[in-house]
């Protein structure tokens, strides 16, 4: 659940339903899945979906300690359980073209969001967005063999575009 809204402007509720949608539900899904694998001879891989903003805070308040968390999360799923056949790892999208992304791509942002911001202060906004597949193709890159010997990584997914 993407936000632009200022630390300022968030209220409790919007905060929690952030909060709820980008973190706890990842806490959740990781414990369930952790609890299956523990009971499959400990193999198993997870893939969150983070955000670029989990490392670079430039959306909304609650939003980017959202998927600041899940970063966080992701790591200490793996320092827990390193060594064994349990992976987690995270993809990091960057604008990728929704629905909800047409308004920045027209430039019709607030002027005080942290998007237009972020775009007048460092931005390349040059740089073409992602599309949905690129973003796919990441997490199925942590889900098969290939990524055997990767974990707790933050993959950005961006063009570059927020290095």
């Amino acid at each position: 659940m993407g936000d632009m809204t200022s630390i300022e402007e968030t209220t409790d509720e919007r905060l929690m339903q952030i909060l709820n949608t980008n973190l706890v539900a990842v806490f959740r899904y990781s414990r369930q899945a952790i609890q299956h694998f523990m009971t499959h001879n400990n193999k198993g891989t997870i893939v969150n979906i983070s955000s670029v903003n989990g490392n670079r805070p430039v959306s909304g308040a609650a939003y980017t300690i959202s998927k600041g968390a899940v970063n966080t999360l992701t790591k200490n799923i793996v320092i827990r359980f390193a060594g064994t056949g349990i992976h987690c790892n995270a993809v990091a999208p960057g604008v990728t073209n929704t629905p909800m992304t047409s308004l920045w791509e027209k430039n019709d942002l607030k002027e005080s969001s942290m998007m237009w911001e972020y775009n007048k202060k460092f931005a390349n906004v040059d740089l073409p967005a992602t599309e949905a597949i690129d973003q796919a193709y990441a997490a199925l890159y942590f889900a098969s063999d290939q990524s055997r010997s990767t974990t707790g990584q933050i993959l950005q997914v961006c063009n570059g575009s927020f290095l």
